[in-house]
């Protein structure tokens, strides 16, 4: 199997896909509550990141998207939650 110029087998790309899985399987498990604190903490931290990017070039550029989309990722698990619940409560 072709391992390209970083030495990653087709194994280690499919074992990080499974990794993110896994992630997303265990924000789904969180509560409302525990969501909504992680959202929190995640926009701070995001913000600081932009704020430290702008006056100088952090060392990898793409946490900020990858911060960003899991943001995203936590915004729509909690929406998920909060219909669920509405709808239960009807």
């Amino acid at each position: 199997m072709y391992g390209g110029p970083g030495g990653n087998s087709g194994a280690d790309i499919h074992e990080s896909k499974k990794q993110i899985k896994m992630k997303k399987e265990e924000i789904k498990e969180l509560s409302i509550q525990e969501l909504t604190a992680r959202i929190e903490a995640a926009e701070k931290a995001y913000r600081e990141l932009k704020v430290a990017h702008a006056i100088s070039p952090v060392d990898n550029p793409a946490k900020i998207t990858k911060d960003r989309r899991e943001i995203a990722r936590l915004k729509t698990v909690l929406r998920q939650k909060e219909i669920a619940a509405a709808a239960a409560s009807k």
